[in-house]
């Protein structure tokens, strides 16, 4: 229903020629502006126009900015290797040599369970750096003791070899009894290099040479034969005075662990006895108590 549009009419002659004279008149000022700048355009030096950079301006740039992010990409590398976390870098490789204080990443993530089984333990490696000042006393060894049987008897040989192990991580001041004990579980194992690592941390403790891999095993080894050891254990017997010589022998005075010293080192079997032997001296002592108790 809208109306369609009027077409707009033809302009006069009259328009025309008014506006015509005006136009003519612009066109030619502009022309006479634009042909006034012509001379100064052409006389700007080359240097006043931007020129595209050369071939070896890029290849500079490139080379610098590749340097950059491989100089960035090593130093974040390194620094996590000094702070053990390796994780991140899945090229990252370590040795397992003596000289290695913490595990590797080969090590801590194995690929398989053959090579977790294989690999070794994450404590053997802090025996001889650990920051603990604590001393074990015969409760904390017969306590030990305990559950090492008690893995044993389920034929648990790595989980007692690493209860082992971490009993050498919380206490400093323990008893060298432990590290031969745990040659023995490395022997059932066929971990060699393991012993060598715990056998550089007994060295440090206790200033002396624990028996390298090839020696022959002290487990059959008897207080009896011992005569010095017998003979002052007999004289004491079943007094308190006892059960020091026990401890002494066991964990070594407080002057020798001033000094970072262990007590000389006995055989495997010896200790046993001695543990066997400070078991008994409980019930003596209590029996002997009890016995004074009634006779008073």
């Amino acid at each position: 229903m809208v109306p369609p549009e009027r077409a707009a009419g033809r302009p006069t002659a009259a328009t025309v020629n008014a506006v015509a004279p005006a136009a003519l008149a612009v066109a030619e000022a502009g022309q006479e502006r634009l042909q006034a700048g012509w001379p100064a355009a052409l006389a700007l030096s080359r240097n006043a126009v931007g020129t595209p950079p050369s071939e070896l301006t890029w290849a500079l740039t490139s080379f610098a900015l590749a340097a950059g992010v491989g100089w960035v990409y090593e130093r974040r590398r390194r620094l996590l290797e000094r702070d053990a976390d390796s994780a991140m870098w899945p090229t990252v490789r370590k040795s397992r040599g003596l000289k290695t204080s913490r595990p590797g990443l080969d090590d801590t993530f194995a690929d398989s369970s053959e090579a977790a089984e294989a690999g070794p333990s994450i404590h053997v490696f802090a025996i001889s750096e650990t920051t603990s000042r604590r001393e074990a006393t015969l409760v904390d060894l017969h306590q030990l003791l305990a559950n090492l049987d008690r893995l044993r008897g389920k034929r648990k040989i790595r989980e007692a070899a690493e209860l082992l192990e971490s009993h050498l991580v919380d206490f400093r001041y323990s008893s060298p009894w432990i590290f031969l004990e745990l040659r023995e579980l490395y022997r059932e194992l066929d971990q060699p290099e393991e012993w060598e690592l715990a056998r550089e941390a007994f060295r440090i403790r206790f200033g002396q040479n624990a028996p390298q891999w090839t020696a022959p095993s002290t487990a059959a080894a008897e207080i009896a034969n011992d005569e010095q050891l017998s003979r002052e254990l007999t004289r004491k017997w079943p007094r308190r005075e006892a059960r020091m010589l026990i401890l002494r022998w066991m964990l070594g005075d407080a002057l020798t662990r001033q000094k970072s010293f262990g007590p000389p080192q006995l055989m495997l079997g010896i200790y046993r006895d001695m543990m066997l032997l400070d078991a008994l001296l409980d019930e003596a002592m209590a029996a002997r108590t009890a016995e004074s108790a009634a006779t008073a």
